[in-house]
Parts: structure tokens; sequence; C-alpha cells
């Protein structure tokens, strides 16, 4: 999957948005996605507790990594409302 150094590279974007930003970022990388990948975003955008951001910015960077038929998808809280 990531090396080391890509998953602090990884890391440091992520401090680096949210520092710029009242956006709260996570990254979900997996290989495949068994379901409908936008019903897996939003179940783990809930599994992540990123509903509850304290002002509801959370945003989900889901990536299946191995999926070849459908691009990366980002969920951000205000699309679930």
């Amino acid at each position: 999957m990531l090396s080391q150094l890509e998953q602090q590279k990884v890391l440091e974007c992520i401090a680096a948005a949210e520092a710029a930003t009242s956006g709260e970022l996570r990254v979900h990388l997996e290989a495949q996605c068994e379901k409908d990948p936008i019903a897996r975003a939003i179940d783990l955008f809930y599994e992540l507790g990123m509903q509850a951001t304290e002002q509801r910015t959370g945003v989900l960077i889901y990536v299946a990594y191995e999926a070849k038929n459908w691009p990366s998808l980002v969920i951000k809280e205000s699309m679930l409302v």
C-alpha cells in the first residue's frame, strides 16, 4: 500500500490542510470495495464519526486502490444533510 515515507507525507498534507481551514480530514484506503462505493464511503464517514465534527466540516477521502471501475471519492459533511 503506502511506504512509511508516503504515509508520513499524507499525514503532513492532512495536518497542513487542517491548519489552513476549519475542515477535519480523514483518508481511508482499502484494496477493494465490495459494495457500492458511495454507500461504502458514507458508511465509513459515520463509522469514523465524521458527522460529529464541531463545526460540521468533516471530509473523508476514500480510495479503494485496487478497484479499477470507479474513481476515488471525497465525502464531506454538508453532502449528507
